[in-house]
């Protein structure tokens, strides 16, 4: 949306582009350059993921378990997701992987979602190697793998660092990479920064500070509930 207009890609979706047609099914899912319509949002990725087009899928299968998850939608939503997967869409491989592990479809199945965080890890999808840092036995590793994300200029890399660090209780060796995270605009990373100056954890302790990261964060639809209700 920085260089282009929201009315042009809307323009591109009508017009039949399943990329464009998933674009404006994620503006208009969590109101992102344009008003939130849900309904428009689900017919614009109705339409991307009937092309088989991986990411319509993923955001589809998404939208319906985030606000239908009616018995017919949480099977419809596992089959869109195994199909993006497959397809090789690293984003559905971390998407059914979470799923998996707290059993949206059914008993929690770590094994395979294990194998599908590492297979999108390969690709260098850097939720899914942050996902990888929760298992004991690739924790070590796919740390390293992030940092060397983040060394090399990806800003990505610095925000997971910051989630890995904050679930692991040891802040104050990713305060850095939080402010990093927070000032690209990761909504995860200001939340916990924000918890972080509040707390005086990582950093002397500034209700100013801390009110400020905590209203960016909030402002961004893509902050989860559990740091929504970690900043309240």
């Amino acid at each position: 949306l920085s260089h282009h207009p929201a009315a042009e890609l809307i323009g591109l979706a009508d017009g039949g582009d399943p990329l464009a047609q998933h674009l404006a099914g994620y503006m208009f899912s969590l109101g992102v350059g344009v008003k939130k319509d849900v309904p428009r949002a689900r017919a614009y990725l109705e339409k991307s993921a009937a092309q088989n087009f991986p990411a319509g899928q993923q955001e589809l299968a998404y939208l319906l378990l985030e606000n239908d998850p009616t018995p017919g939608n949480v099977k419809r939503a596992y089959d869109l997701y195994v199909a993006s997967s497959d397809a090789g869409f690293s984003k559905a491989k971390t998407h059914l992987a979470y799923r998996l592990a707290v059993g949206t479809f059914g008993p929690a199945d770590f094994t395979r979602s294990q194998a599908l965080y590492a297979e999108a890890a390969a690709k260098g999808h850097p939720a899914a190697i942050f996902a990888l840092t929760v298992f004991p036995d690739t924790r070590a590793a796919n740390m390293v793998r992030l940092r060397n994300i983040a060394d090399g200029g990806n800003p990505e890399g610095n925000h997971w660092l910051c989630e890995a660090h904050f679930a692991d209780k040891t802040l104050a060796q990713a305060i850095d990479d939080c402010g990093i995270g927070a000032r690209a605009g990761f909504a995860g990373s200001r939340a916990i920064l924000a918890w972080a100056y509040a707390k005086g954890s990582g950093v002397a302790a500034d209700a100013k500070e801390a009110a400020y990261w905590a209203k960016l964060a909030r402002d961004l639809p893509e902050l989860r509930k559990d740091q929504r209700e970690l900043i309240a």
